[in-house]
């Protein structure tokens, strides 16, 4: 990917203990990764106390910072909007998440022409269009709860490949209509993130991607 740093070696400390193993490491490293839900932040929007002053500090010397994130929900965009709210000085280019990568994946690894059947939301699909690439599927699929219903589907010919991320409206049209697609060997198949569940501070259980793409990859067995 032509925006990546390359850096001669990759570091992986043992647990920092004191300000001088902080100090030893930050010195011996050229380019910083950092993930963002839990790690800059937590809940929905709240800072790590002095993740923000870190962050600019290592910037101010010299210090390549990337964001990183398996979060396809929101567009780099968004990202962005979010990370200003929090007191972050973070550009588009800083920040690769899964819908990013997913999007890049497709256009210029794979030359991807088609159209995608999109299991996810609208920050997914904004970073798909970003590269020009057209999808289908976002938002409320109705279901009558009729089987006839899901027989009468009529796949779009065009779509040959099926791109899941987080949805909020997962339900099993989108299920079927996923399936259906792949049982075309032509299409194509990613997931944005391994997820079984999303993180949370409740009891409540959620599912996550992996689990719908599991399903989905099943049904075709």
């Amino acid at each position: 990917m032509e925006s990546v740093v390359q850096t001669s070696r990759t570091c992986v400390p043992e647990e920092l203990k004191s300000k001088q193993d902080w100090c030893a490491l930050e010195e011996s490293v050229d380019t910083f990764l950092f993930d963002c839900d839990g790690v800059l932040w937590t809940g929905v929007a709240d800072p790590i106390p002095g993740a923000s002053e870190l962050v600019k500090s290592l910037k101010q010397k010299g210090k390549a910072v990337y964001f990183v994130s398996n979060n396809s929900s929101k567009s780099r965009k968004e990202y962005v909007h979010k990370f200003t709210k929090l007191g972050f000085d973070v550009s588009e280019s800083d920040i690769f998440t899964s819908g990013y990568v997913s999007a890049y994946c497709l256009k210029n690894v794979l030359n991807f022409r088609k159209k995608v059947y999109l299991i996810g939301m609208s920050g997914l699909e904004e970073e798909l269009r970003a590269f020009g690439i057209h999808s289908t599927g976002t938002g409320c699929d109705p279901y009558n709860g009729q089987l006839d219903s899901l027989m009468e589907m009529q796949p779009d010919p065009e779509v040959e490949a099926v791109l899941v991320g987080y949805d909020s409206h997962f339900a099993i049209t989108k299920l079927s209509k996923a399936a259906t697609y792949l049982s075309n060997p032509k299409c194509v198949f990613i997931a944005t993130n391994e997820d079984n569940r999303l993180p949370n501070k409740t009891h409540v259980v959620v599912p996550g991607v992996w689990f719908w793409a599991f399903a989905i990859t099943h049904m075709l067995v």
